[in-house]
């Protein structure tokens, strides 16, 4: 048997109360004095081996679930532990190959972005930023000229970036729980 006196003693005063049931009722069912189930339940006795199934099906558990005080089966707490494990295992994969689809979207995009990125680099040169004043044959003619702003046109270079960034994220975080 697991446990000591006590456990076994609250895991029948607690299957007893889930049943609804008093020691005078218990004992009624088993054929015993409500002085005998109060002894089980302080822990000051057991229930003789032969009162085991009679007493397992009035709590309605097996006798295997009294005598371990309701803590699950060594094998089964042993495949409960495999799951977990195995769902753990699978969640880290989906969230590695999802990084990785990120990093190569990211990859991809930026790729894509290159030609644009030039072409925006090469107008950005050719504009110069400040106003001038351009001066005429016949006298100063004003003429204000102002580059033209591509700020705008620069915040989608941020997506591939961006999918970079959270796609190494995802990979390191894999890679720090598998530790």
């Amino acid at each position: 048997m697991n446990g000591n006196l006590s456990e076994m003693g609250q895991y029948i005063a607690e299957k007893r109360a889930e049943k609804g049931l008093t020691q005078q009722q218990l004992a009624d069912r088993l054929h015993v004095t409500n002085k005998a189930v109060s002894k089980w339940e302080t822990g000051r006795g057991l229930p003789d081996i032969q009162m085991l199934e009679p007493l397992s099906e009035a709590l309605g558990v097996t006798p295997a679930e009294l005598l371990r005080c309701g803590r699950p089966e060594p094998e089964a707490e042993t495949v409960r532990e495999a799951l977990q494990y195995s769902e753990k295992r699978t969640r880290e994969k989906i969230f590695r190959r999802i990084g990785w689809a990120l990093v190569a979207l990211g990859l991809l995009v930026g790729g894509g972005m290159l030609p644009f990125l030039i072409t925006d680099l090469q107008r950005l040169s050719m504009y110069d930023r400040t106003l001038s004043v351009i001066g005429g044959a016949d006298g100063p003619t004003s003429i204000l000229v102002a580059g033209e702003s591509v700020w705008p046109g620069w915040l989608g270079y941020l997506l591939p970036v961006a999918l970079l960034i959270a796609g190494l994220l995802f990979i390191v975080f894999c890679q720090r729980k598998k530790k």
